[in-house]
C-alpha cells in the first residue's frame, strides 16, 4: 500500500514538473534565438519521455489498484464473517473516535 502512495506521489510531481516545463518552454519559444534552437529541441525531447513516462506510472497505478481491489474482493468472498468481523471492529473505533472528538 505505501508503495502504491509512493508512486501516486511521484506521479503527481511528475505531472508538476511537466506542467511547469510546457509552460516555460511555451514563454520562451519565441524568445530563443537560432543558437538556442537545439536546447530548445532537447528539451521538447525530455518533455515528450517525461510524458511518456508519466502514462507509463499511471497505468503501472491502475494495474496496483486493481490488483488490490481484487484480491480484496477474494478475501471478502472466502472470508464473509471474518470480513464482518473487520468491518464492525473498524466502525466500533470510528465510532469511539468521532464522538471523543464531538464532545
Amino acid at each position: 500500500m505505501e508503495d502504491i502512495i509512493t508512486k501516486q506521489k511521484l506521479r503527481n510531481d511528475w505531472k508538476s514538473l511537466v506542467d511547469d516545463l510546457e509552460t516555460v518552454l511555451g514563454e520562451v519559444k519565441n524568445d530563443l534565438g537560432d543558437k538556442a534552437a537545439s536546447v530548445r529541441t532537447r528539451l521538447e525531447r525530455n518533455l515528450e519521455a517525461a510524458k511518456e513516462r508519466l502514462a507509463e506510472i499511471e497505468e503501472d497505478l491502475k494495474d496496483q489498484a486493481t490488483v488490490a481491489a481484487k484480491a480484496a474482493d477474494e478475501y471478502v468472498r472466502e472470508n464473509p464473517w471474518q470480513s464482518a468481523g473487520v468491518a464492525l471492529g473498524v466502525g466500533f473505533v470510528l465510532g469511539v473516535l468521532i464522538s471523543r472528538t464531538a464532545r
